[in-house]
């Protein structure tokens, strides 16, 4: 994202940054001609023609959004592509910062905070819009100390295809109730929020801690942990106000955010009845509807659509009046004693749902989020020993015939891990470090690890690598951020009688010990099958096939090509399947994608039927494109990765298949291979002789894992499996 410092936007310029977040930058600007400030802030998204117009549309229904604790949005555009909005400034910070992780706040505050809140909630929810992002970092405090509600919207356009930070949805994820990781959000998902925060706010901590899966996991399925079992001092009806709001099915919370509110001041000691509104009881109440815009990033995640979807009549869902004037009659709270249960998610028609989404989800950060580039070498597999290897587990680099023979790693315990970047997946922070991390010390017991991330740089890893050397590291793990390059530093390394295991991608280098990867060809077999067991559901009207693949500077690309063509020549060749169309993208570039696909639709009257795309990223660049000619869901389009945008497509019917790639897998075989050279072990049962033989022709022992394909069909069966 460009820095906007010093330039203008709308009547406004640039004084200086007040914050940045994975969602987007805020700036203070000062109105031009009447010197007034205010915060402009600039969305990390990139919007072409048709999306910006409907960001305005949507951004205009935020903008009557008027209450007295709602920020009010001034102006908003699009320049240069990227949305912004610009809003009153609010000096004094947010909640989160008046109120940091781990300090527990005094009830009376708990109360005068929710009801501000759920005022500013009902009022949006009586527009029909939710928030969908409620947080402490979303509360802002004004001039006069009143608090103010922030972000309408944004987190959705930040899940749109041209933003998709996992690691950022990890703060929010924490917050998010069960239906809206369905990507069905409704006014009780902001409840859910909201009664989150309380838990907060009185014990201390969330309900639910952990990592990206762990705390979906629970956010699907587990109970909130009793608060008063972590303070004892909290009332047991504010307790059950609480659990509440926060009951896995949304039919079971309370009718409206307003009479969470009113429930929880009734419930404090200051009452002399503790009466509490119940949770409305209908099994069937609809969604709350969202904007056409701001729904369709939730729905498919891919390019903003063209036009919205046409309106459909809705229901009412909230039973309070506006802003918790309600006139409803009050019930008593039930005392709660030490076998009272706060009530579970009912198992009937929707677990199979659940089950479903929780499983995307784990896929998603246990081992989807691929994207791989810079190797240059062809997969293979040998039937032989492990060349360079011995039996004892110590290994022998070989460069050129075989001479400058070198023994190590035999009782490492300093292991250097050094992976590629954060910018071309969020796999490498998310997943890849704290798996390598956790399974060399399950490995290797009393095993330490110094990690490095080279941010994409070559020579920045180069340093890294040297870094470690001189601090005594003895084994390392490389994910090189350049496969050529990176060969520096496994001769740095064997000059130091140290072992380097080559992850994911392949250096080039004679002297490597070991490589750990995925065949990469089966993975373009897999979606060329994959188009070969279904075009038949696609080709009714043409059998035009469009081929889209990766970089040709990236060897998987070429693999992947390769993979694919061995089962689709044969269909291409009897004309069965028309190829109109195939390219290389360079770069893996999406927008490049986007425009191939739009070439091939043009020059082809939008007659394609089957559409092979490389990777899931490329995937919603082409699903926009036929999106845009009202295509989607009636081209079977391909992709590999299994990310969160290809996972969501899948889901939707705009996406027919993925390629998923069990980085868990991939991590834990990387650990096995380190324990056994530490410890002196044979490595034949790891590598069981597969090798890949480098630029030079050099075989390398290697541990290649298998890849599956993945539709709507086993999302759970297949994934759940191999991650479970």
């Amino acid at each position: 994202m460009a820095d906007w410092l010093g330039k203008q936007i709308g009547k406004y310029r640039l004084l200086r940054l007040l914050g940045e977040g994975g969602f987007a930058k805020v700036y203070l600007g000062e109105h031009i001609h009447l010197g007034t400030q205010a915060a402009v802030k600039l969305l990390r998204a990139l919007l072409v023609s048709d999306e910006a117009d409907k960001f305005r549309n949507e951004a205009r229904n935020v903008a009557h959004l008027l209450h007295p604790n709602i920020v009010r949005v001034l102006d908003f555009d699009v320049e240069e592509g990227t949305p912004y909005l610009i809003m009153d400034y609010a000096p004094n910070g947010t909640l989160r910062q008046r109120h940091p992780k781990g300090q527990p706040v005094p009830l009376a505050t708990v109360i005068s905070y929710v009801k501000q809140i759920a005022d500013a909630l009902q009022c949006a929810h009586d527009e029909k819009l939710i928030h969908r992002d409620v947080k402490p970092e979303n509360i802002l405090i004004g001039r006069r100390s009143e608090l103010l509600l922030s972000d309408f919207g944004i987190a959705l356009i930040a899940q749109s295809t041209r933003y998709q930070g996992t690691q950022d949805m990890t703060g929010t994820i924490g917050y998010m109730s069960p239906e809206q990781l369905q990507s069905k959000p409704r006014a009780a998902s902001d409840q859910y929020s909201l009664g989150i925060m309380v838990y907060e706010w009185l014990t201390g901590e969330k309900p639910f801690e952990g990592g990206f899966v762990e705390i979906v996991a629970q956010q699907m399925t587990a109970l909130p942990p009793p608060m008063r079992e972590k303070v004892p001092s909290i009332l047991a009806d504010v307790e059950r106000v609480v659990m509440i709001a926060l009951e896995k099915d949304y039919t079971k919370r309370f009718g409206s955010v307003t009479a969470f509110a009113k429930a929880l001041e009734q419930a404090a000691p200051s009452r002399t009845e503790n009466e509490v509104e119940p949770p409305r009881n209908s099994q069937n109440a609809p969604p709350m509807s969202v904007p056409p815009f701001l729904a369709s990033l939730t729905k498919t995640a891919s390019e903003l659509p063209v036009s919205p979807p046409p309106p459909r009549p809705i229901e009412r869902e909230i039973k309070t009046p506006p802003h918790g004037r309600s006139s409803d009659p009050p019930v008593r709270v039930p005392q709660l004693t030490q076998t009272t249960q706060f009530s579970t998610p009912e198992k009937g028609p929707n677990l199979a749902l659940i089950f479903g989404i929780l499983t995307f989800i784990i896929v998603l950060v246990a081992g989807g989020i691929f994207y791989f580039n810079a190797n240059t070498a062809r997969n293979s597999t040998g039937n032989g020993n492990n060349a360079g290897v011995s039996t004892n587990g110590s290994f022998t680099s070989t460069a050129g015939t075989g001479s400058n023979s070198v023994v190590g790693g035999k009782d490492c315990k300093k292991i250097g891990v050094l992976l590629p970047d954060t910018a071309s997946s969020a796999r490498w922070d998310i997943v890849d470090k704290p798996n390598l991390i956790k399974d060399i010390q399950n490995a290797l017991p009393g095993a330490t690890v110094d990690y490095s991330n080279a941010n994409g740089n070559a020579t920045t890893q180069q340093n890294q690598a040297d870094a470690d050397l001189t601090k005594g590291d003895c084994i390392l793990i490389v994910a090189a951020a350049d496969s050529v390059a990176a060969s520096a530093i496994v001769q740095s390394a064997t000059s130091r009688n140290v072992p380097v295991i080559a992850y994911d991608r392949l250096i080039q280098s004679n002297n490597l010990a070991f490589y750990v990867s995925f065949n990469n060809t089966q993975v373009g077999e897999l979606q060329g099958q994959y188009i070969v067991d279904h075009y038949k559901d696609f080709t009714s009207g043409n059998n035009n096939l469009v081929m889209i693949n990766g970089s040709q500077t990236d060897n998987n690309a070429i693999l992947f090509h390769d993979g694919a063509h061995s089962a689709l020549d044969p269909l291409i060749s009897a004309n069965t399947l028309k190829k109109v169309y195939e390219t290389y993208t360079p770069n893996w570039d999406n927008d490049t994608a986007r425009t191939e696909m739009d070439q091939a639709l043009t020059a082809n009257s939008n007659n394609i039927a089957i559409a092979y795309v490389a990777n899931d990223g490329m995937a919603n660049s082409v699903i926009a494109a036929l999106k845009a000619q009202q295509l989607n869901g009636k081209v079977l389009v391909t992709g590999q990765d299994a990310t969160i945008a290809g996972l969501h497509n899948i889901l939707v019917g705009d996406q027919a298949m993925t390629v998923y790639k069990p980085i868990a897998k991939e991590a834990n075989v990387t650990s096995q291979l380190v324990a056994a050279i530490s410890k002196g072990i044979d490595t034949a049962a790891l590598t069981n002789g597969q090798t890949t033989k480098n630029s030079n022709g050099t075989a390398i022992p290697s541990v290649l894992e298998t890849s599956v394909a993945v539709d709507k069909t086993n999302i759970s069966s297949t994934v759940l499996a191999m991650v479970l």
